[in-house]
């Protein structure tokens, strides 16, 4: 930091002139325009540091739209105090192209309090509204409606930011613009765009005739830098993916260093679509149904809102190969599909990975995502078809690579292929999934393949799998997993068929000091396997492997039926999970708690469990050791700020929500009585909230007034 001095010094120089005579500041030049043909004249005889000030009125744009070109100067160009100023593109020309050779030949152009109205593209190149090439503008205060980009390969209805230009949308708004092949209201190509505040409603890039590939209804960004704060995006619709917000990175090395990069703080997305008009559909799922980020991309949210988003893959936000960080935001009503007879997959957040030909030889990262201190609730506002697959959240790593596919050849390890997710206080509230005939069942809250998960400190609560054979109610875990969680309590979840909280097939699991409580099954006989925990080694269809891992020091309360199921066949692949120093309650004392398919077909109680050793062909597993029953019920709770701050979205949310679990007689939350044993309840004053069991205290959690605005970088 400058010292005071230091500060002074040029200062005061500045108001020195020789002899020591004081130097009078100049005004800067203001030129009055009340006609269109002044107004291109105007452009021409400002000075530099000028300003061009429009009187109120309608300014019909010229054959081919106003027009900046290499100024080397800048100026502000703003409607006179109070007046209402529109530049009319008539529905037939643009409204205005500022377009430089490069950079150097152009300064910073302010545009202040006007509307662009009615532009409509007539060339490739240009934006119905806008089109800035090689320059530098900041609107304020302005207004984008109802422009067009008719280009065949050009999108940005409102406005094209093209060719190293930068950009900043300052309280400004985006309403009914459209384009028919990308970027509804905005294009951004090789450039840098800045959204402060103001709002984007009802732009379109899935109108009668669009491209079947259309993606961004409101914003498209092609190796750019997109950042957003305290901005709304509400009813942009895309006909393929990204239905607010689209981005894709070319790969470049370092592939660690983003192409594009998208930064949305305090933000809210409302009923944002990723669907295709009638015209234009394809056997294409659409993804992303409020943004969709790709390839070398990376997406950074923080304190931001998704309410009521829908696409068929990634409800709300959808990843492909991409790098997705999510802290202290909130995800309510977010679904799947939007188009019927398709598999919806990721009702709030989806990541993929898996190659095409198009890779060749060439094995790409797979996709990263990392949730923090953030809400994902799904049964708001459910559809008549939740999802089929991770009611809230879904991630897949590069099994195509793993395994080989028709369209790639079979490269890499396990590990390099495995996309790394890490879940850390994140609470899941009544995310569910119904498998339809277009398959699924499996994930109530999250459903994740050839993944590489950490979830430590979450809370997963009243999440169901419905229809037959539906499996894991809170969690699926498949195709070679590796999953560590830690201090999770997963809460009143339900499964059709199998794993009322967990179910794990070909993966590993090492789950340590986790809370299963009231878990079920729905079937009946032999059709309910495993309340909380049902594990089966990979088989049907893919290469066999072994389902293993440990779950200590963890609490099994009230589970309805066998709390944990493992399938174990004979002839492998096998069984080796085990089972350390857990606690075990249940409504009906000397119940079975554990089944083995091959070693415990009729259930097994804890003596049993702790003395039992299942022997495979040339090994043995050693199922449990140090497990204790508990004749009365524990007295114990878990409670989440979800998120931890007031004040998320735009405008400020007043209120956030607490995230509680818990089991004893009865329970209170900051003096009030709890009637459900989990759920949500909200609160509006910061400080910290206190969970009390039986009139002890068993959890606290501190709400902040305002979200924090520490970003923190996870990149590779």
């Amino acid at each position: 930091m400058r010292s005071p001095c230091a500060a002074a010094v040029p200062f005061l120089a500045g108001l020195l002139f020789a002899g020591g005579v004081a130097s009078a500041a100049v005004p800067p030049k203001v030129i009055s325009v009340k006609t269109s043909a002044q107004l291109q004249s105007a452009f021409a005889s400002v000075t530099d540091g000028g300003i061009i000030e429009l009187s109120a009125g309608i300014y019909l744009a010229p054959a081919k739209g106003f027009s900046i070109s290499n100024p080397r100067k800048g100026y502000t160009v703003r409607a006179a105090a109070g007046a209402a100023v529109t530049l009319d593109g008539q529905s037939k020309v643009p409204v205005l192209r500022f377009k430089n050779g490069d950079r150097s030949k152009g300064k910073l152009i302010t545009f202040q309090g006007l509307t662009f109205l009615r532009g409509v593209s007539t060339s490739e190149g240009d934006s119905g509204g806008v089109t800035l090439n090689a320059a530098e503008a900041r609107f304020v205060d302005c207004k984008f409606l109802n422009n067009k980009a008719t280009g065949k390969t050009t999108g940005g209805g409102a406005a094209r930011i093209y060719l190293n230009s930068a950009a900043t949308f300052v309280n400004s708004s985006f309403n009914g613009n459209s384009s028919a092949i990308r970027g509804g209201a905005v294009e951004v190509v090789f450039s840098t765009v800045g959204i402060q505040g103001g709002i984007f409603a009802d732009n379109h890039v899935n109108l009668p005739g669009h491209s079947k590939t259309s993606p961004g209804g409101g914003i498209y960004a092609l190796d750019s830098t997109v950042t957003v704060s305290d901005a709304r995006f509400e009813r942009n619709e895309s006909g393929w993916t990204g239905g607010a917000i689209y981005a894709f990175g070319h790969w470049t090395e370092p592939v660690t260093t983003p192409k594009s990069l998208v930064t949305i703080t305090r933000s809210t997305f409302l009923a944002n679509r990723a669907i295709p008009d009638a015209c234009c559909q394809t056997n294409t799922p659409t993804t992303g149904g409020a943004v969709h980020v790709e390839d070398q991309s990376t997406l950074r949210v923080f304190g931001s809102q998704f309410f009521d988003n829908a696409a068929d893959v990634g409800g709300a936000l959808e990843g492909y190969r991409a790098i997705v960080e999510v802290t202290g935001s909130m995800f309510i009503g977010n679904r799947t599909p939007v188009v019927a007879g398709r598999l919806g997959v990721g009702g709030a957040i989806s990541v993929m990975s898996n190659d095409s030909a198009a890779d060749l030889a060439v094995n790409r990262r797979p996709a990263r995502l990392t949730v923090t201190d953030s809400l994902l609730q799904g049964g708001v506002a459910l559809p008549a078809t939740p999802a089929n697959a991770g009611g809230c959240l879904a991630a897949e790593g590069d099994w195509s690579r793993l395994y080989g596919s028709s369209t790639v050849p079979a490269m890499g390890t396990a590990t390099e292929n495995r996309a790394p997710v890490e879940l850390h206080r994140v609470a899941f509230a009544d995310c569910n999934i119904a498998k339809s005939a277009a398959g699924g069942g499996l994930g109530g809250a999250i459903s994740v393949s050839t993944v590489e998960l950490l979830m430590e400190s979450s809370l997963i609560f009243d999440s169901d799998t419905s229809g037959d054979g539906g499996s894991g109610g809170a969690l699926a875990l498949q195709r070679e997993s590796n999953a560590v969680i830690n201090g999770t309590t997963f809460a009143h979840n339900s499964a059709q068929q199998a794993g009322g909280a967990l179910f794990l097939t070909g993966s590993t699991l090492q789950a340590t000091g986790c809370r299963f409580l009231a878990n079920r099954v729905n079937g009946f006989g032999n059709q309910a396997r495993g309340s909380s925990i049902y594990a089966i080694p990979q088989v049907g269809g893919l290469p066999p492997r072994d389902v293993g891992g440990l779950v200590t020091g963890s609490l099994f309360s009230e589970d309805a039926g066998i709390a944990i199921w493992d399938v174990d066949p004979a002839g492998g692949p096998f069984n080796r999970m085990r089972y350390d120093n857990n606690q075990f309650y249940s409504l009906s004392p000397g119940s079975a708690v554990y089944f083995n398919s091959q070693a415990a077909q009729g259930g097994a109680d804890l003596f049993v469990l702790n003395n039992l050793t299942v022997f495979h062909p040339g090994d043995s597993v050693d199922k449990g050791n140090g497990n204790v029953l508990l004749f009365v019920p524990p007295q114990l709770g878990t409670l989440l700020a979800s998120p931890p701050s007031l004040a998320t979205g735009a405008p400020g949310a007043t209120a956030t929500f607490m995230a509680y679990a818990w089991s004893g007689g009865f329970a209170s939350l900051s003096g009030q009585p709890l009637t459900s044993k989990a759920g949500l309840l909200p609160v509006t004053a910061a400080g910290v909230q206190t969970l009390s069991v039986n009139n002890a205290q068993v959890a606290t959690a501190q709400v902040n007034a305002s979200p924090s605005t520490v970003h923190r970088r996870h990149d590779p």
